[in-house]
């Protein structure tokens, strides 16, 4: 039997755009590939951070997104403004920090098998999400808003979140959960499997992979896992190269990926989301979302850079007829 979208979901995925909360940074990657940092010749930029990447990869596709997030008052932060207009996202709730000291999210991702990636958050502007990037926002008009974890590390952003919410219970607009979880983004461990944890359990779909569900619930047995979720919560347990399972009121279904020549690991998870929610919002199947959505992380990993390798739906489209 094949698992299909809950009722809540199914009705207002017809609605058509998402508002995705949290982190828009700027990318550099070490050139030539497979090179280490210190051997980089020269960096390529791209926009980054994964409330971006989502909201970019529902925009290639032909769908309507909103970020919300604060940049820094500077050039970096201009370059990610200015980015997520040439993706066609809808910037309106983009705010710049009028505080001196906040910066915008900076990655160095390298492009090789085993990679390491150094992310400068110091002071990070898009943390200071507040009350007032939140107060204009009808949510009566969304298919559902989408949480990053990382936008739940810190004040005032956590409880921005926490309000928001609030305000979508309210308007019964769906709340999907994408946990994200960074550790370097965190006090400790401990805050931050509590508050992911309280946010995944009134989320009406989590999405994780296995390190952010053993954090949350110290298990990674489906069974175990799922005894933590409502009956018409869903989950998409992702686990990398093995796929995803899908887990809907104490069932599960399996899905496996698409093989390819993976350049780098990152993105994956962003396009993943992304692909799922532009394909409920047109109308098909929980199954073809969760195809089309493993073909579009292939796609991202097997190209260079994060937001400007999410495919477009002529690319995912052609991707999935040919493999």
């Amino acid at each position: 039997m094949t698992i299909e979208l809950p009722i809540k979901l199914k009705q207002r995925m017809a609605k058509g755009k998402f508002v995705i909360v949290g982190r828009a940074g700027m990318d550099l990657y070490p050139k030539p590939a497979n090179k280490q940092t210190s051997e980089a010749g020269t960096f390529i930029s791209d926009l980054g951070g994964s409330a971006a990447n989502i909201a970019v990869s529902i925009s290639k596709l032909g769908g309507r997104s909103q970020i919300i997030t604060v940049v820094s008052d500077d050039e970096i932060g201009d370059f990610v403004w200015k980015k997520l207009e040439e993706h066609k996202v809808d910037t309106s709730l983009l705010t710049k920090s009028q505080n001196n000291n906040a910066r915008t999210s900076l990655a160095i991702a390298e492009i090789r098998e085993e990679p390491k990636v150094v992310i400068y958050r110091n002071n990070a502007a898009d943390l200071l999400i507040d009350k007032q990037n939140i107060d204009n926002l009808n949510l009566e008009n969304y298919a559902g808003i989408v949480i990053t974890g990382t936008a739940l590390s810190d004040e005032p952003s956590r409880s921005t979140i926490n309000l928001l919410i609030e305000k979508s219970k309210n308007a019964k607009c769906p709340v999907i959960f994408d946990v994200d979880y960074r550790a370097n983004a965190w006090t400790s461990i401990s805050l931050a499997s509590a508050e992911l944890r309280g946010v995944a359990k009134i989320a009406d779909m989590c999405v994780g992979n296995r390190e952010e569900f053993e954090i949350m619930f110290e298990q990674t047995d489906l069974r175990k896992v799922s005894a933590n979720f409502n009956p018409n919560q869903l989950v998409l347990f992702k686990k990398g190269a093995d796929g995803c399972d899908i887990i809907l009121d104490g069932e599960t279904e399996s899905y496996t990926v698409f093989k390819v020549k993976a350049k780098k690991p990152y993105g994956a998870g962003d396009a993943f989301l992304g692909t799922i929610l532009h394909s409920l919002s047109n109308g098909l199947s929980l199954e073809s979302a969760i195809k089309r959505g493993n073909a579009s992380a292939a796609i991202v990993v097997s190209k260079e850079g994060c937001a400007s390798a999410m495919p477009n739906l002529n690319q995912l489209i052609e991707f999935i007829e040919t493999h």
